[in-house]
């Protein structure tokens, strides 16, 4: 976060692109501003991490969130992936209060390893927090199919693009092992 004139940090808004221009990004670019001033080394992950560590959430209609890799960046990196997909209609919540929406996992198709989650529809940005603790933590399409989600929830959906992945898998992770 050092700009060009000497002993000058910058931080939130007025930094170029990629990092999302979000209060809460800017208070955590702040806080790394203030530790480099201050000579301290950031983390190589975590909350504190690199700009692409941020979760992206857009308060628009319909609501849109991200975090991660897409399945065009991850294929740039020479990474052997693919997407499971979910349409809000395929939970319950989702087909009696808000059937337009989708949410992708993006995984590896070697060890089922999650790289990127991508939400559109209601309560977006309020979910893409379980997606990025699923990236953070290396989990699996397997862990997400493992996992009991509570009905009536749009967090369901993890579980339905999980089984939408795992299915385009030759067959699936479970016979893998």
């Amino acid at each position: 976060f050092a700009s060009s004139a000497p002993g000058g940090f910058a931080a939130g808004d007025v930094l170029p692109p990629p990092p999302p221009a979000l209060a809460s990004t800017g208070m955590e670019q702040g806080a790394l501003a203030v530790a480099a001033m201050l000579g301290e080394a950031p983390p190589a992950d975590g909350a504190r991490g690199a700009a692409a560590n941020f979760p992206c959430g857009m308060w628009t209609v319909p609501e849109a969130s991200y975090y991660g890799l897409t399945l065009a960046k991850a294929r740039e990196r020479g990474l052997a992936c693919d997407e499971g997909v979910a349409r809000f209609e395929d939970c319950l919540r989702g087909r009696v209060f808000a059937p337009r929406g989708l949410l992708k996992l993006v995984f590896d198709v070697g060890s089922g390893t999650i790289l990127g989650v991508h939400i559109v529809g209601d309560d977006a940005a309020e979910m893409i927090h379980y997606g990025m603790a699923l990236v953070q933590q290396r989990a699996t399409l397997a862990h997400v199919i493992q996992s009991v989600f509570v009905a009536v929830t749009y967090h369901e959906l993890f579980k339905v693009a999980a089984l939408d992945g795992n299915s385009k898998l030759e067959f699936g992770l479970q016979w893998r092992t």
